[in-house]
């Protein structure tokens, strides 16, 4: 229907007629994860905003930069979207733009999208303060859709700090406002992380797969690599080999279809994981480095996209790898990353880094 619409557009000269279109489609063809046509889409409302030199085009056309940036791994494209977007911004002026688009708000998603690009970046507390932030934005707006959508992004915030009581209570809120306003997607999101939270027993991954076949049942495929590696991560924890390389293989080929790259170093790191999950007495070495190779890679990965918080996952892997026949090389490693990081150093991540690097000086 809006493909119709838009040729049926094409006949007129006002850019804001044309927009509301272009947005939507934009935002279908995000949710199938179809990154190609978003950034054909992209392009087209950026050429709008040029033409007309409309400044509310232009807004919307950085707010859609900023995700498809981020979704491909593109950090610093999509810090500089959101920059361009809060240079233009102001919720007095620009709120009505989400009855137009019959959207989410240009100004939470730019908060949100950035909380997870800042996350990934390294910073973890401005991450949590970004994501907190587009809620407060989203409550003072007082539009539902973009309140359930500012809560989401919080939770993906919260889930790559290992925040589970935070995110656990997040999740109800998720759920309330779903069941009064029927967003049946961001239900399938909460449902997908509480079984999360759960973690590895029978009824936490039942839960996860719930959540996950909801959301696909939508039509919606984006973040599907990301929420396919929770899922297999949770299955490795809880013994469950063979079903973790089966979600992981998953993973990788809907990246490989859609280009959504932001995940890939962890789906590196968690491939070399399952190989030692699943390495027997007589096979070790081999396993030993084919794991160590996708660990490599993660950080080949992680240091191409600037992705400093998933460099410090894979480096944690490899240096645990690592520990006993090659500890010096380990603790260089590790200590390298570990020291680049000038915040969160209470988060998961950082606490395990400076656990292992406390038992390479107890090794002593």
């Amino acid at each position: 229907a809006h493909s119709r619409a838009l040729s049926i557009l094409e006949r007129l000269d006002d850019p804001l007629a044309k927009l509301p279109t272009l947005f939507n489609l934009w935002t279908f063809k995000t949710a199938a994860a179809d990154l190609t046509e978003c950034d054909n889409l992209v392009s087209q409302m950026s050429e709008l905003a040029a033409g007309a030199e409309n400044e509310e085009v232009t807004l919307m056309s950085d707010c859609a930069r900023a995700r498809i940036a981020l979704f491909r791994g593109k950090l610093a494209e999509s810090a500089d979207s959101v920059r361009r977007v809060f240079a233009l911004y102001d919720p007095r002026r620009h709120s009505d733009l989400v009855n137009r688009t019959h959207n989410d708000e240009a100004g939470v998603s730019s908060l949100g999208a950035d909380a997870w690009r800042l996350w990934l970046q390294g910073f973890p507390v401005q991450a949590t303060a970004r994501a907190r932030a587009a809620c407060e934005l989203a409550e003072r707006l007082d539009h539902p859709f973009s309140r359930a959508y500012a809560l989401n992004w919080l939770i993906g915030t919260l889930q790559f700090r290992g925040e589970t009581v935070q995110l656990g209570r997040r999740i109800g809120d998720v759920h309330s406002i779903s069941a009064k306003h029927g967003f049946s997607l961001w239900s399938a999101w909460a449902t997908f992380f509480e079984g999360w939270v759960a973690g590895a027993r029978a009824d936490g991954i039942a839960l996860m797969e719930r959540g996950l076949d909801a959301w696909r049942g939508a039509g919606t495929h984006i973040l599907e690599p990301y929420l396919l590696a929770l899922l297999s991560e949770t299955c490795l924890r809880a013994g469950r080999i063979d079903a973790a390389g089966e979600r992981l293989a998953e993973a990788r080929a809907q990246v490989e279809k859609s280009d959504e790259r932001w995940w890939e170093a962890e789906l590196h790191r968690l491939e070399g994981e399952v190989l030692l999950a699943a390495t027997g007495d007589g096979d070790r070495d081999c396993h030993d480095d084919r794991a160590a190779a996708c660990f490599q890679s993660a950080l080949e990965v992680a240091r191409r996209q600037q992705a400093r918080s998933l460099e410090l996952r894979a480096a944690l892997s490899l240096s645990r790898l690592w520990s006993r026949s090659r500890r010096d090389e380990a603790r260089r490693l590790l200590g390298g990353v570990l020291k680049t990081f000038s915040e969160g150093h209470d988060t998961a991540d950082l606490r395990a880094a400076s656990e292992q690097m406390a038992r390479f000086s107890r090794a002593d």
